[in-house]
């Protein structure tokens, strides 16, 4: 016979349950309320009218600071002077934008929300002395923080295109 007292195996099983029962009660974060969701959809509508009148420093300011646009088959772009620049360069290829988004989805919290868009464009594209149009239609994710001011702004911008990418 063993000497050493027996140990209860019960305890241990028990420890998991014990831990969880602690836990403090984490309450849910707030939800969006119906001024978020109009306020982000709003962002994404006036974002869309910009790029048709050619404002990329008007775009540039509707991200936060380090705000970056993650665009297919290209480097990330961040920060808003980057974006001014990248926006004012993509300005000097296409001319006659038309841009149109339409919302699929917004969620989030109060602090951190996305919005699903669909968008189309067409826009005139230079190429070998000839003005040819380029039609594309994708999906887009915006996702934004509340600044310390209340104010919501884009953190991050990625989208993809639905048909495969045409070089003009």
């Amino acid at each position: 016979m063993d000497p050493r007292p027996r140990r209860s195996v019960l305890p241990l099983l028990l420890l998991p349950w014990v831990l969880v029962g602690c836990e403090p009660d984490r309450a849910a974060p707030e939800e969006l309320t119906s001024e978020d969701r109009d306020a982000i959809q709003a962002i994404a509508d006036v974002y869309a009218s910009f790029v048709v009148t050619g404002e990329p420093i008007r775009i540039a300011e509707l991200y936060l600071p380090d705000g970056a646009a993650i665009p297919p088959d290209r480097p990330a772009v961040q920060g808003q002077a980057d974006l001014v620049q990248w926006l004012t360069d993509m300005e000097g290829v296409f001319t006659r934008p038309e841009f149109s988004v339409e919302p699929v989805e917004i969620g989030g919290n109060r602090d951190l929300a996305y919005a699903w868009q669909s968008f189309r464009y067409t826009v005139q594209v230079e190429a070998n002395d000839q003005e040819l149009t380029w039609e594309d239609e994708g999906d887009w994710i915006l996702l934004f923080r509340r600044s310390e001011e209340g104010i919501w702004a884009i953190h991050r911008d990625i989208w993809n295109r639905s048909h495969p990418a045409v070089s003009p």
